[in-house]
C-alpha cells in the first residue's frame, strides 16, 4: 500500500477553481428542478416544534466535552493510547453515542412525541429516501466544486490549511481495523451526528430564526466543529443539503442516507483514486 510520504502533493490552481465554480453554479442553476421533484414526493412539509431548548442543547454538549476529558484520562490510565489507529475514532464514536442518547432522553421526556420529534416517524420513509438519493445526485457538483474553489482560495491567500486527519487514517488502516473504521464513517458517526445536527438542533434554530436562518446556521456550526478550513466550505455546502432534506422530509433516515452516501464516496476515492488522495494534502 502506498504510504503517506509517498503520496505527492495536490496543488490547487485557478482552473480548478474555474471548474470548481462551473459545478456550484451548475448545482444552483438545477436547484429550482430538484426542489420541484422533491416537492412531488413530499408535497407538505411538517414544522417541528421543539419542546426542548438551548439549556438542553448546551447540556448535551458540556456532556461530551466531560466525557471526552473523563474517558481519555481512564483510557490514559488503563495504558491505552489515542494518538494513532483505530482506538480515537472508536472513542469518538462512542462518545457521540452517549451525547445522542441525552438527546434521546430529552425528547422523551419533553415532547409528546418522544423521538419521533428527532425525525424517527413512521410512514413515508421510502419517499424520503428518495428524496436523499436525488438531492445529493443535484447537490454533489456544488460540494465538489467547493472543495476546488476552497482549495485554491486558501492557498492563493498563503494559508496553511491543517490536512484532513481522518481521511489520511484509512489509508493507514489495514485488515480489521479498516474496515470497522469504514462502518464507523459510514454508518454509525453520520448517523449519531445527523441525530445532534439535523434532529435535535436544526430544530431550535429554526424555530428562533426561521427556516433560512436556522438552516444556514445549524450548517455553518457542523462545518465549523469539524475543524478544518481547506474543509468548511465542501462541509457546509454538504450540511445545507442535509438540512434541506430533512426540513422537507422530517425523516432523519433521509438526511443519513445522503450523510452516508457522502462519506462512502469520500472514501471510495480516497482508497481508489490517486487524485483524491493528493486532495488530503491540499
Amino acid at each position: 500500500m502506498e504510504t503517506q510520504a509517498e503520496i505527492p502533493e495536490f496543488e490547487p490552481t485557478a482552473a480548478g477553481a474555474a471548474v470548481g465554480l462551473v459545478l456550484v453554479l451548475a448545482s444552483i442553476a438545477l436547484f429550482p428542478l430538484g426542489r420541484a421533484l422533491a416537492l412531488r414526493l413530499f408535497p407538505r412539509r411538517n414544522v417541528i416544534f421543539a419542546r426542548w431548548g438551548f439549556f438542553h442543547v448546551g447540556l448535551a454538549i458540556f456532556t461530551y466535552f466531560t466525557l471526552t476529558i473523563l474517558g481519555g484520562m481512564l483510557l490514559r490510565a488503563a495504558g491505552v493510547s489515542l494518538s494513532g489507529g483505530i482506538a480515537p475514532v472508536v472513542f469518538g464514536a462512542l462518545l457521540q453515542v452517549a451525547t445522542v442518547a441525552l438527546c434521546f432522553v430529552f425528547a422523551r421526556r419533553l415532547d409528546p412525541e418522544g423521538i419521533a420529534a428527532l425525525g424517527f416517524r413512521s410512514g413515508g420513509n421510502v419517499r424520503a429516501l428518495g428524496v436523499g438519493v436525488l438531492a445529493y445526485g443535484f447537490g454533489i457538483p456544488a460540494i465538489m466544486g467547493a472543495m476546488l474553489l476552497s482549495a485554491w482560495s486558501w492557498k492563493a491567500l498563503g494559508v496553511e490549511a491543517p490536512p484532513q486527519e481522518v481521511l489520511k487514517l484509512v489509508l493507514e488502516l489495514e485488515g480489521a481495523e479498516r474496515v470497522v473504521f469504514v462502518a464507523l464513517a459510514v454508518a454509525l458517526i453520520p448517523l449519531c451526528e445527523e441525530l445532534f445536527f439535523r434532529g435535535f438542533l436544526q430544530p431550535l434554530l429554526v424555530q428562533n430564526l426561521g427556516d433560512r436562518g436556522g438552516l444556514f446556521a445549524t450548517a455553518f456550526l457542523f462545518a465549523a466543529v469539524h475543524g478544518n478550513l481547506v474543509a468548511f466550505l465542501p462541509i457546509f455546502a454538504l450540511a445545507l443539503l442535509l438540512g434541506m432534506v430533512m426540513m422537507r422530509t422530517q425523516r432523519i433516515g433521509a438526511a443519513w442516507l445522503v450523510h452516508a452516501l457522502h462519506n462512502g464516496l469520500t472514501i471510495a476515492l480516497v482508497l481508489g483514486s490517486d487524485w483524491a488522495r493528493r486532495m488530503l494534502d491540499a
